[in-house]
């Protein structure tokens, strides 16, 4: 273990500049945005006809702003801390759902950005499932709930991370949800992520 004495003035000053830094902006840069999908069969590719219906609801939160803005004002790079900032970003879900059939699998998808609405688009993250037919009972209510972390997303968002999802949403529909029953296994129920915040007045 190496002790305090070994460390050079200079570096000590950085940790304890460093250290201030974290305890006075840490209250005030924990970023958190709510976006909501409302899943219903007429937005699914192309429409079903089906009275099943949900809600999911996710959040985003991220709090390594800390780092860029302790860089800054320090105007020590600290590059061995900037690696940390990619692990503070998760997306929390719950996905309330009515499907009497049951359901498989709980999906998001990224659309074709030319027709995000109206294509189908590769699954990039698994939030729930899949099950198998012996599996299937009747939901009313809450599907599951769980959070999205960087290793949890692949095909075309594969190493790209929750901050990649995050700027895929805001920038256009371009993440979708879409439930897989027994009836539908390609998708019964589908609803785009929008954000869940009033637009602004004026």
């Amino acid at each position: 273990m190496v002790g305090l004495g070994s460390v050079r003035g200079k570096d000590m000053r950085k940790i304890i500049h460093l250290a201030v830094c974290i305890v006075l902006l840490g209250p005030l840069i924990c970023v958190a945005d709510d976006y909501i999908a409302t899943l219903d069969g007429l937005s699914v590719v192309p429409p079903l006809n089906t009275t099943n219906n949900g809600t999911a609801l996710f959040t985003f939160k991220e709090a390594s702003l800390i780092l860029p803005l302790v860089m800054r004002i320090s105007k020590h790079p600290l590059p061995q801390l900037g690696k940390l900032e990619n692990h503070t970003a998760v997306m929390y879900y719950q996905i309330n759902i009515t499907a009497p059939g049951g359901a498989r699998a709980a999906e998001l998808h990224q659309a074709n950005s030319q027709d995000p609405l109206n294509t189908n688009g590769d699954t990039c993250a698994i939030l729930w499932g899949p099950h198998d037919r012996h599996q299937d009972k009747p939901v009313d209510g809450q599907l599951g709930v769980g959070k999205l972390t960087n290793p949890d997303l692949f095909g075309p968002l594969k190493g790209l991370g929750i901050i990649n999802l995050k700027d895929k949403i805001d920038n256009g529909d371009l993440i979708y949800l879409v439930i897989l029953t027994k009836d539908h296994p390609d998708g019964e129920l589908r609803g785009q992520l929008e954000s869940a915040e009033p637009p602004p007045d004026g």
